[in-house]
């Protein structure tokens, strides 16, 4: 049974007292959600190499976002009871899993041991165990549900027949979330074919792609603003922003066949309050060029901006013009007056920590709730350092294997947003 010690300073009083008497301390971290064969192997063999070991376990809040929407399954208190009652475990820590590296640096082990090479910088040794059990906490979850059956009489949700093949579609719609606009309301979108990943998923769902980041979005986000889309491909979430949460929406896009549907799906749908520019955001001015990459004709929100003259190696390849957001700001500061910037959404395929550095002086006036698609590991880790550098946390995650998270400034946890 571990030690009933779930204080960090209380454990790294165990953990210094334990090394002072020469025996090794070894560190695991995790989740631990759904406790399974996998957790049990990494456990097994990482006490085999230690002579205490400690499990780091990550609070319910920062699963949250490290794991998505509906994780935990099981709260931070009963899943450190679970992991306390192995025989190899000599404590647990409730930790913040996305400040691990400050709480590992606390605690003070002589090894950290971890199935992947997902670990934080930290000074301390690191051993990888290979050939671990195959087996998530999400594949344990996917198997219950798959042997659910439903009551006799209810049919499993099935999301409605695609539309035809025509590249433009109408769906009805009807927002749900903090907000008064409640009425059913037709949009029309052009996409770039039936098989493109954002066009043929809305066209499929007949509805708004990431309707549940958007719908999100209404809780935390404060009306009567303006709202900046980085990487605003066809166009999706800059209507859906112009229709129900912002004064204004500043959407740029830089390849050029998706500015045109972008311009042409505003247009469709009857939306003014858009400054729509076909340029790329960036840490500073400069140009790039347009990276298709294996695969973009059916995910066009895949094609890249690569800036610096080391990737121009086809002078026919198209090239953008790269501005930084707060030079954009500027210019556009008559026709923002005196509306605050409540919302800066980006998803411009790795380049986001490069977007978020050229908006330092935006951010840092406004406080905007910041919304990223970070798809890398390496890439939440920098930019969730370079935010939490500005008073900014993770506060949400969502979509797999592709995930996109919310930061939202602590100055404004709290704050209600403003009615419609």
């Amino acid at each position: 049974m571990a030690i009933d010690a779930t204080h960090l300073e209380s454990v790294a009083g165990r953990v210094k007292s334990w090394q002072q008497e020469g025996q090794r301390v070894g560190l695991v971290h995790g989740a631990f959600d759904l406790l399974h064969s996998g957790h049990i192997a990494l456990i097994e063999r990482a006490a085999q190499s230690s002579d205490r070991l400690v499990v780091a376990l990550f609070d319910d809040s920062s699963t949250r976002v490290l794991k998505g929407p509906g994780r935990p399954f099981t709260p931070e208190r009963e899943r450190a009871r679970l992991v306390g009652a192995l025989r190899d475990v000599d404590a647990v820590v409730i930790v913040d899993g996305l400040s691990l590296a400050q709480e590992i640096g606390v605690l003070g082990p002589d090894m950290i041991f971890t199935a992947d090479d997902d670990c934080p910088d930290v000074p301390f040794p690191v051993s990888v165990l290979p050939e671990l059990p195959g087996v998530s906490a999400s594949q344990v979850a996917a198997v219950i549900a798959e042997g659910v059956d439903f009551p006799v009489g209810q049919e499993p949700f099935r999301p409605s027949p695609a539309q035809s093949d025509a590249l433009e579609f109408s769906f009805s719609f009807a927002p749900r979330g903090r907000t008064d606009q409640t009425a059913s309301r037709v949009f029309t979108f052009a996409g770039a074919g039936p098989d493109d990943l954002i066009f043929g998923t809305m066209r499929e769902y007949g509805t708004f792609y990431e309707i549940d980041v958007l719908t999100f979005l209404h809780y935390v986000v404060r009306r009567r603003g303006v709202a900046i889309d980085v990487g605003a491909n066809i166009g999706n979430h800059t209507v859906y922003l112009s229709a129900y949460l912002a004064d204004l929406v500043i959407a740029l896009e830089p390849v050029s066949e998706n500015y045109r549907l972008l311009q042409h799906n505003l247009a469709a749908n009857g939306l003014t309050s858009v400054v729509a520019l076909r340029v790329a955001a960036g840490s500073k001015a400069e140009t790039a060029v347009i990276h298709r990459p294996p695969g973009w004709e059916r995910n066009a929100g895949s094609i890249q901006v690569r800036a610096g003259g080391k990737w121009r190696t086809d002078e026919n390849a198209q090239t953008v013009e790269v501005r930084t957001i707060d030079d954009i700001i500027d210019e556009l500061a008559a026709r923002i007056g005196d509306m605050p910037i409540t919302l800066l959404k980006v998803d411009v395929e790795g380049n986001e920590h490069a977007v978020l550095r050229g908006a330092a002086r935006t951010i840092e006036t406004h406080r905007p709730v910041i919304a990223a698609e970070l798809v890398h590991d390496f890439t939440f880790n920098a930019v969730n350092a370079h935010l939490g550098q500005l008073g900014y946390r993770p506060i949400a995650r969502f979509g797999n294997p592709v995930p996109l998270y919310i930061f939202r400034s602590e100055a404004t946890r709290g704050a209600t947003p403003a009615a419609p």
